[in-house]
């Protein structure tokens, strides 16, 4: 495994009784210089981004908050700092677009 996925918690999770399983060949083709880790557990926030709308489209049928609970174990970071990040972009890309 590279040095870009060894940043990702691959480890299933369990919520309400349902395990929940990310594989690496999920994550690969979001790797690019845009997607970058500052460190372990601090994901770039276009990396974040990418990982949650990812997540949200893998888990359509399953509630938000599920989806940002698998999304933040993912990325080894809290649902908080998951939130801060998404809208840290969203108001980006406002400013911006």
């Amino acid at each position: 495994m590279d040095k870009w996925m060894d940043n990702f918690n691959l480890s299933p999770i369990s919520i309400d009784g349902k395990e929940y399983q990310i594989k690496e060949s999920d994550i690969l083709k979001f790797e690019n210089k845009l997607n970058y880790w500052h460190s372990k557990g601090d994901p770039s926030s276009w990396l974040t981004d990418r990982i949650n709308d990812f997540i949200k489209d893998k888990y359509k049928t399953e509630s938000l908050e599920i989806q940002q609970k698998i999304t933040a174990h993912l990325l080894g970071i809290t649902v908080s700092k998951l939130k801060s990040s998404l809208e840290w972009t969203k108001n980006y890309m406002a400013w911006h677009g």
